[in-house]
């Protein structure tokens, strides 16, 4: 994709990213196709790593291919590194050239000895509660310009709406694994309906039922999985062109 990003780009890999990630069958497919379209980023050899904060400390969730032997791992163990500075101050942590890093020094070694030129992490967080990182690694110095950088945070965005229901499940709430909405959800769940439809080019029913699986396998309601996802298109749509709440004609 390369590092210089342009707008459009950037709206079309987060609305086909979206699509993958909201219906994947299962949590680490889903996980999959974040790293992997994450390390795609950038030209040349790049690496992505999605870590969580557990009860046990912080751990991988996910990795794309390649990912050089141990490079999250030293940072769990030390405490220092770009995904754990990421997490300690809940902002975007960039390092354009390591061989110039500073903050990071037994780090920062391991890592160019490695073949990681440069690094970028990006909190992730669940209604303002920061649950762990998504990190980019890459092969070459200065390959972070500012679009790669929003572009990671709108990912990162990605990867708390998936966490979501892992920290759900370990506070050992219990959800019902097919969920059908209520008799009256209003319009959020029809709106939803509709950008399903329209990605797939289903039928209304055939949307519902995509929400439905969709809710069971990220074990969230559907209605608000139905709020996330049309507040996701909405973020991804000029003002003048945002989706109106309608109607499909579902029989529920």
């Amino acid at each position: 994709m390369g590092a210089d990003l342009h707008v459009v780009e950037i709206v079309s890999v987060l609305r086909k990213l979206t699509t993958q990630l909201i219906f994947s069958d299962s949590l680490d497919d889903a996980l999959e196709t974040l790293t992997g379209t994450t390390a795609r980023l950038l030209d040349g050899p790049s690496f992505c790593d999605v870590t969580v904060v557990g009860r046990h400390g912080p751990s991988s969730a996910a990795s794309s291919p390649g990912l050089p032997e141990l490079l999250s791992k030293v940072q769990y163990e030390t405490g220092h590194g770009p995904c754990m500075t990421a997490i300690g101050l809940h902002e975007v942590t960039v390092s354009q050239d390591l061989a110039r890093e500073t903050r990071w020094p037994g780090w920062t070694a391991w890592a160019a000895d490695n073949g990681i030129r440069g690094a970028l992490a990006a909190p992730i967080d669940v209604d303002g509660d920061v649950i762990g990182a998504l990190s980019l690694y890459a092969g070459a110095p200065d390959r972070f310009g500012p679009d790669v950088e929003l572009t990671m945070m709108l990912l990162a965005e990605q990867a708390g709406l998936l966490l979501a229901g892992v920290r759900e499940r370990g506070q050992g709430t219990t959800w019902i694994r097919r969920q059908a909405p209520p008799p009256d959800t209003g319009d959020t769940v029809n709106t939803a309906v509709g950008i399903v439809m329209a990605q797939r080019g289903c039928s209304p029913e055939h949307g519902l039922e995509a929400l439905r699986q969709a809710s069971s396998t990220l074990r969230l309601p559907v209605e608000a999985l139905a709020e996330r996802l049309v507040e996701i298109a909405n973020n991804r749509t000029s003002p003048s062109r945002r989706i109106p709440r309608t109607r499909p004609s579902v029989d529920r």
